[in-house]
């Protein structure tokens, strides 16, 4: 244990409070120091845009509406949206000395919780304050988006920014700086370890609870007006739950010892600006973590959200989020709460083996031996080196700190980015393509190095090639790797006429080190390869509920990073025809006579689900309502769990393939000319015609102003309503969309050129 130490000064605490904020942090070298700018959590810009990616669903039916487009009404007047909430819970709305996770036992870290979540949601003040948050907020939105705009990484964006904003905020919240004093954004900055690692899961899970609770009155309230006002809390306390829950997709939140470092520390404040050295190089260089769901990746920390690197954390993040919004709708609905240790957001987190020893990631920088001890690494900047000492002192070691760290960037061993760009040599096809590639408008790329879970920044981007009457490009002077590098990934961003730049997105990849040529295939889509290539056929539910069936005859659900879960083997006699998802989690199946099956998740098995002899081509809208064709002459609907509720009504011709878009508009093929039609409800089918037409034979809807369908020869088409159809780059088949707007199918295509892989390989693409 360190010994005592003196007190800081004014100057010295205030300084360790702005940082804690929004920190001056470590110095990585790159030939000489320069300072760089790091968080203790996600900047709110990253927050709002994991908690506004959610899709929310209400008791009645409706189709599910993005959380960004709804703002939820609180008891002060406050209206904000999920992720502005997300924003704003524990980073600045809180009780700066009641962490939730000291609570002593359920009932408490839930008081707790409520006591924080009431600071932003009843408290009147709160209403000008949290608007004058976000106001600043958007500066930060702002910046990160420019720095997309001009082809950069969005962490380069914070790096301008430095503390400015946290000085602001600590204003707002009640700071000032002559007299000194620490408004409540500093004053949790403080105590912040309800952000770090397990003691976030204690955080995380005493607010879902007190949200669940919400939404079981929800089933029990009579009153619509009533009810409805429930609905919003129970989404907004969730909101402010799901902050915990996010910052666990931080790698500078995982192993550092947040808590244990403050105690050991004299003063406490000394221990808290140590942890911001080690939560940020752990934020900086990253961490390799996987899940209880199977899945395995490289994960950045805070102000890397967006960054190319940490494409599987932005994954994953969502994915919680979502799972955590998902069981507040099952609440509302059933009147029923899962057990604490059944909450399936906790599937998704990452999990660090927290073995000091592990040589799988960088040695840590602090290490604690759970008896509050803390030993900090030998060689401070040698991050390969797997030694400690427990000789320190609080304030002597952090003036040490400020003068002599800084470890290499990039760390001895590691890939560096490419530092050449590559050249536009060509275009490939004759002819445009909206909305990208369009006369008047301009195309460029770059490209990073992959090791396994490891990519490289992107490298510097080729010049803007001007797009005539053309379309896909080809490229030369490919970089390539001095050394580790397996494969390379060429990103690439449109400049459109009106001035308006797109994101950057992935073009293909190279799968060599070698080669110096690349040809981008890919009209508007990045496609991404999805790890398997044995599948028969893939089928979607809500948010990114994926599930398939192989060749073999066996069912798989994605679970992320290109993972799979295989479930077990149906019954004895049921022979398998498709799938109906109705999430990541649960699903039904059927057969060729119509009988049907659901997954169980309790008890991990299929359970019988009814029979409808005569039923084809059946779907669900919402993951609840069941479309089907009944004999060939009569579409049937219904609540999938009710069949004797179902009804039949007359159609004037027999699809080949159903889809039902994420409102509930129904569209098939027909049978007999092999066009796509819309449903209009009353017996009748409106065509999506289109100028060439072609044979459909498979047909998946997102929304009304998004189709997608692949032709008798696998050719993938897109129907745009302001357009109408035009045909996509590759080859596919069983296409299928998630209410992400994500295209998913089977092809023989790897992005780039036909027949790499042998047989179908699942392939997804942003819609």
């Amino acid at each position: 244990m360190p010994a005592a130490t003196p007190e800081l000064s004014e100057t010295e605490q205030l300084a360790i409070a702005v940082s804690l904020a929004q920190m001056r942090g470590p110095r990585f070298r790159r030939g000489r120091r320069n300072d760089q700018h790091h968080p203790l959590t996600f900047e709110g810009g990253e927050h709002t845009l994991i908690g506004d990616s959610v899709m929310l669903r209400f008791p009645g039916g409706e189709a599910p509406i993005r959380a960004g487009t709804l703002p939820l009404r609180l008891p002060n007047g406050l209206s904000l949206t999920y992720g502005q909430i997300v924003a704003l819970g524990g980073d600045f709305y809180g009780i700066p000395d009641r962490p939730i996770s000291d609570g002593q036992g359920d009932a408490d870290q839930q008081a707790r919780f409520t006591d924080a979540y009431n600071s932003l949601a009843q408290l009147a003040a709160s209403k000008d304050e949290a608007t004058a948050i976000l106001a600043i907020m958007k500066t930060e939105i702002d910046a990160v988006s420019a720095a997309i705009y001009n082809g950069q990484q969005p962490s380069s964006a914070y790096e301008k920014i430095g503390d400015s904003l946290s000085e602001q905020w600590n204003k707002i919240t009640g700071g000032t700086y002559v007299p000194l004093h620490f408004g409540r954004y500093l004053q949790l900055a403080f105590t912040n370890w309800d952000h770090f690692g397990a003691h976030a899961v204690i955080a995380y899970s005493a607010g879902h609870a007190v949200a669940l609770a919400t939404a079981t009155q929800v089933f029990n309230t009579a009153d619509p007006q009533a009810k409805k006002v429930l609905e919003g809390i129970a989404y907004a306390q969730n909101a402010f739950a799901d902050h915990y829950l996010s910052d666990l997709f931080s790698s500078g939140h995982l192993r550092a010892p947040r808590r244990e470092l403050h105690f050991a520390s004299t003063p406490t404040a000394a221990g808290d600006a140590l942890t911001r050295y080690m939560h940020d190089e752990d934020c900086h260089y990253g961490l390799n973590v996987s899940n209880l769901n199977g899945m395995s990746w490289k994960m950045y920390g805070d102000k890397r959200l967006q960054d190319n690197v940490n494409d599987y954390s932005m994954m994953a993040v969502e994915q919680a989020v979502q799972a955590s919004a998902d069981e507040i709708y099952v609440a509302m609905t059933t009147g029923v709460a899962p057990a604490k240790a059944a909450y399936d957001a906790l599937n998704y987190i990452p999990i660090l083996a927290f073995d000091p020893n592990d040589k799988t990631n960088t040695a840590p920088l602090w290490i604690t031996d759970g008896a509050g001890n803390c030993s900090h690494r030998t060689d401070t900047n040698n991050l390969d080196s797997y030694a400690w000492t427990g000789s320190w002192w609080a304030t002597t070691f952090l003036a040490w700190m400020g003068i002599h760290y800084g470890p290499p960037n990039p760390l001895p061993g590691r890939m560096a980015p490419p530092t050449t760009a590559p050249k536009v040599s060509s275009f490939l096809n004759a002819g445009n393509y909206a909305p990208d590639w369009v006369a008047g408008g301009s195309v460029r790329y770059a490209v990073s190095f992959v090791q396994g879970n490891d990519e490289t920044d992107i490298g510097p981007w080729s010049d803007w090639a001007l797009i005539d009457n053309q379309s896909l490009c080809g490229l030369t002077q490919l970089p390539v790797s001095p050394a580790q590098a397996l494969s390379r990934r060429v990103y690439r961003q449109f400049a459109r006429p009106d001035g308006h730049h797109t994101g950057i997105v992935v073009a293909g990849e190279v799968p060599d080190n070698t080669s110096t040529r690349f040809n981008d295939n890919s009209l508007s889509q990045a496609w991404s390869y999805m790890g398997r290539t044995d599948l028969a056929a893939i089928y979607t539910g809500l948010r990114q509920g994926v599930w398939a069936w192989t060749v073999n005859g066996s069912v798989v659900r994605f679970v992320g990073a290109r993972a799979w879960q295989q479930l077990p083997a149906f019954p004895n006699g049921f022979n398998v025809e498709g799938l109906m998802p109705v999430d990541a989690h649960s699903a039904y199946a059927y057969d060729p006579q119509g009988a049907m099956l659901r997954w169980d998740s309790p008890s991990s098995s299929w359970v019988a689900a009814g029979s409808e002899a005569g039923l084809s081509w059946p779907c669900l809208s919402n993951g609840a309502i069941l479309w089907g064709v009944w004999s060939g002459q009569s579409l049937i609907t219904g609540p999938i769990d009710q069949p004797a509720s179902w009804k039949s009504t007359p159609t004037a011709f027999s699809p080949n393939a159903l889809s039902v878009s994420r409102d509930g508009t129904l569209y098939g093929v027909d049978g007999t000319d092999f066009q796509v039609y819309r449903w209009n409800g009353d017996g009748s089918w409106a065509p999506l015609f289109g100028n060439p037409r072609f044979n459909a034979s498979q047909v998946a809807a997102l929304d009304p102003h998004t189709v997608y369908a692949t032709d008798i020869n696998q050719n993938v088409h897109q129907y745009r309503a302001v357009s109408g159809w035009i045909q996509l780059s590759g080859y596919g088949r069983t296409p299928a969309v998630t209410t992400d707007d994500t295209l998913w199918m089977l092809t023989p295509f790897n992005g780039q050129a036909p027949s790499i892989y042998v047989g179908d390989t699942l392939f997804a693409a942003p819609g």
